[in-house]
């Protein structure tokens, strides 16, 4: 379902000439779409960058298989989660003041993580 959301929206993309202004992508670790950017020669010059959110719930799940659920663990695996969402804001906080970007939203701080995730 989300593959074919993804489809749709860069067919409207292409068809307004906005395609090759799309420089990332962020979803969560599902290979369809990395696969399908990957298959299309009108995509190619986009990068795929994973959604911290996704991790998050991966971390956690992770840590509930381990612990298990019981009483003794209640409130553990909210409390990662919400110290693994605060290293990202310190992290983007980081960058932004190092870098001095002001913008809420930047391409530069985009670019950033980037080089952070996959290097």
């Amino acid at each position: 379902m989300e593959i074919e959301g993804f489809k749709e929206a860069m067919d409207f993309l292409k068809e307004h000439n906005l395609l090759i202004k799309l420089k990332f992508i962020i979803a969560d670790k599902d290979g369809k779409i990395a696969r399908y950017v990957r298959t299309k020669d009108e995509l190619k010059h986009i990068k795929i960058l994973n959604d911290p959110g996704h991790w998050m719930k991966e971390i956690a799940n992770g840590v509930d298989s381990i612990l298990g659920v019981g009483k003794e663990f209640k409130g553990f695996v909210a409390r990662i989660k919400r110290w693994f969402m605060y290293c990202v804001k310190e992290a983007e906080a980081t960058i932004r003041k190092k870098l001095n970007i002001q913008e809420k939203r930047s391409l530069k701080l985009i670019e950033v993580y980037f080089h952070i995730i996959y290097q």
